[in-house]
């Protein structure tokens, strides 16, 4: 399928009524979403909204929702992050050494080696020390995982708070 990382695409109104999905399941029209963060950051900022990360219960991966105004409501495209495993996958295989993961905006894990971190929603612990001293610039420290030293090299994505360690 050519756009396999879409999970489903919904159209609400005004008022946070759902009024149209992709794929169609009629049980989910009407549903309101006025409450979903989504739905209120979108209607408060008028701009694009880029979730958190969460797990999806159909993938049993991680996804995003990203959200933008629409003929006077809003639509959101849930997208499947499993893209980014199969990329990272292809380049920790180029050295032994090499560790990547990529923390949300929260600093749960989206991407690491270890899986179960990231199907159990862990947090990455030098997230908000990295975050709190990053200028702009590459961070590097040095880390211990699994007994292994790794030299660290993170930055974050400015447009989505995420951070990218390698």
């Amino acid at each position: 399928e050519i756009y396999e990382q879409v999970i489903g695409i919904q159209i609400a109104n005004k008022e946070g009524l759902i009024t149209k999905v992709y794929p169609y399941e009629e049980t989910q029209i009407g549903i309101d979403v006025s409450g979903y963060d989504y739905y209120k950051n979108i209607i408060k900022k008028n701009g694009v909204y880029w979730s958190p990360s969460f797990l999806s219960a159909q993938l049993e991966s991680p996804a995003v929702s990203v959200s933008l105004p629409y003929n006077n409501g809003i639509i959101t495209a849930f997208l499947s992050l499993n893209s980014i495993d199969v990329l990272s996958e292809t380049t920790t295989s180029i050295g032994e050494d090499l560790l990547v993961t990529i923390t949300d905006q929260n600093g749960v894990y989206v991407k690491h080696m270890d899986r179960n971190k990231v199907l159990l929603r862990e947090n990455d612990q030098s997230f908000n020390k990295n975050r709190e001293i990053w200028n702009g610039e590459i961070l590097t420290e040095t880390v211990i995982y699994n007994g292994q030293k790794y030299f660290a090299y993170s930055n974050f994505l400015p447009e989505l708070n995420w951070m990218i360690t390698h």
